[in-house]
């Protein structure tokens, strides 16, 4: 009995060896290929004709593959060539290795193209509801595989998360003074100022050639403090001798201060195309001031270091979308 246990134990580790050996050193994409060219056509020489080679060439790479397996993968019956159990199970994985070896090949394909992947984008308030949202969809329809993660915030958080790595570009309506360190690129890709408005039914909606004091007493919706708009708007403040008053709101999303601007006498700053655009002209009017605006160009801002194809693929979706709107 031990010894039958033993001679067993030998017969399957050389079994094992033979397999093992025959994956590991002499396994070729051609012998998998012709298997599954086998299993399709069924003859030897249909399967010659179709990978382009001689019939002599198809039987000789059977007999390697039966030689180094040490066990036959094809019995004939009658006239035809049937797989064995064991060519069976080698068919099986051939099948699945060529297809994760094609699914590879087009998900590299896709990352070199830039249609896969992931990318992160940091956007401003001032930005989102705008153009932003045709960008989005361009994009998917682009890339449907690309995943998108978009983050708000103001453009210090943004380059800081930009030098690191955890943002892949952004939006920006002005160009900080460390953007010269550490590799950055800026491309600018639209005109689109901040302009300061309010909503139809304030006081100074439809009133004309206001002086900046006229602004005076009335409680603002404010971008984040930091941010580009922020900063921009405290500058315009401080030039006409204006402060901002108590009880400002400080507010992110921009669809909800439309309604806020609507049910009560709030001032704020919106982009000129968020304004102009048909959903918002009959409801938003920009205050008549002889300067009403700032920040008036749109920044895109990546690192070179990592720019990837999709980064580069996604940057060039979101400047053809301003240029075109």
């Amino acid at each position: 009995m031990l010894v039958s246990l033993f001679g067993y134990y030998i017969f399957k580790r050389v079994i094992y060896m033979t397999i093992e050996r025959f994956i590991d050193r002499n396994l070729k994409l051609q012998h998998l290929r012709l298997l599954v060219t086998f299993a399709k056509m069924g003859k030897v020489s249909l399967v010659a004709e179709q990978l382009n080679v001689s019939q002599p060439a198809i039987s000789k790479q059977i007999s390697e593959i039966e030689v180094l397996l040490g066990a036959k993968i094809f019995e004939r019956v009658g006239n035809r060539l049937i797989f064995t159990q064991k060519g069976k199970v080698l068919l099986a994985r051939a099948r699945e290795i060529l297809s994760q070896l094609e699914q590879t090949k087009q998900e590299l394909l896709q990352l070199n193209n830039g249609l896969a992947g992931h990318v992160r984008i940091g956007v401003p308030a001032t930005l989102y509801h705008t153009i932003f949202f045709s960008f989005i969809l361009e994009l998917k329809k682009q890339a449907p595989d690309l995943a998108i993660s978009i983050y708000p915030g103001a453009i210090d958080a943004v380059i800081s998360a930009l030098s690191i790595g955890e943002i892949d570009f952004a939006l920006s309506r002005s160009i900080p003074a460390a953007l010269g360190e550490g590799g950055f690129a800026f491309k600018k890709i639209q005109e689109d100022p901040i302009v300061i408005c309010c909503g139809k039914n304030h006081p100074l909606a439809y009133k004309k050639n206001l002086k900046p004091a006229a602004l005076d007493g009335y409680k603002w919706i404010l971008p984040p403090e930091g941010s580009a708009s922020y900063m921009g708007l405290n500058n315009w403040m401080y030039e006409n001798n204006l402060s901002f008053p108590k009880g400002c709101v400080y507010s992110y999303f921009m669809m909800a201060d439309k309604k806020l601007l609507l049910e009560h006498p709030f001032l704020t700053i919106m982009s000129s195309a968020y304004i102009n655009s048909e959903e918002n002209r009959e409801d938003i009017t920009p205050i008549k001031l002889k300067v009403n605006s700032f920040l008036e160009s749109v920044w895109v801002i990546y690192n070179q270091s990592y720019a990837q194809p999709n980064i580069v693929r996604s940057i060039s979706i979101l400047k053809r979308i301003y240029e075109n709107n």
